[in-house]
This record gives C-alpha cells, sequence and structure tokens, in this order.
C-alpha cells in the first residue's frame, strides 16, 4: 500500500497502491482461493501519527476474513464485481 496511506512502516516505498484497491484485491483473492494463511507484515503503530496505517490494516484483516467467509458460504467462485471494475454496465 501507498506509504500516503500507510506512514507507520518500517520502509516505506512510493508508488504503491490505494487503500481502495487494496481492500477489493484481498477480499477477491481470499474469496477465490484456500487461504491456509494470511501474514500482515511492517505495522509499527509507534511511529504512526495518525493511526492510519492500524486502521487500514485492520480493514485489510477485515476483508480477507469477509473473502475467506464467502468462499465457505460458497460464494467465493461467483464473478467477484470490485465497484472499480464493475462489467455489468451500472454506475
Amino acid at each position: 500500500m501507498d506509504p500516503a496511506y500507510t506512514s507507520g512502516t518500517g520502509t516505506p516505498v512510493p508508488g504503491g497502491l490505494t487503500p481502495r484497491e487494496v481492500f477489493y484485491m484481498v477480499r477477491g483473492l481470499c474469496s477465490e482461493n484456500n487461504v491456509v494463511g494470511f501474514d500482515l507484515v511492517e505495522l509499527n503503530p509507534l511511529v504512526d501519527p495518525g493511526y492510519t496505517t492500524v486502521l487500514n490494516a485492520k480493514q485489510v484483516v477485515d476483508e480477507c476474513m469477509t473473502g475467506i467467509a464467502l468462499r465457505k458460504l460458497g460464494l467465493g467462485n461467483r464473478d467477484y464485481l470490485s465497484p472499480l471494475t464493475r462489467r455489468d454496465g451500472r454506475r
């Protein structure tokens, strides 16, 4: 994720994804694949002045858990429509 949204990391590298892109990507990947482990790294709340890194990291984990739940309910193998790339023509 771009350091503009994750300032509480040890090695910030510019040019990353926005939270809007990451959240749907993680949910889609976790709903389409049999996830057996998920690792969240590079989080240091002590150097996060606005607490945004922690909130974004929490949302990434929530999206992963939602994707796993969708897969367990049998909804994971369907065509996952991200609001970023809808193919059905809705706005």
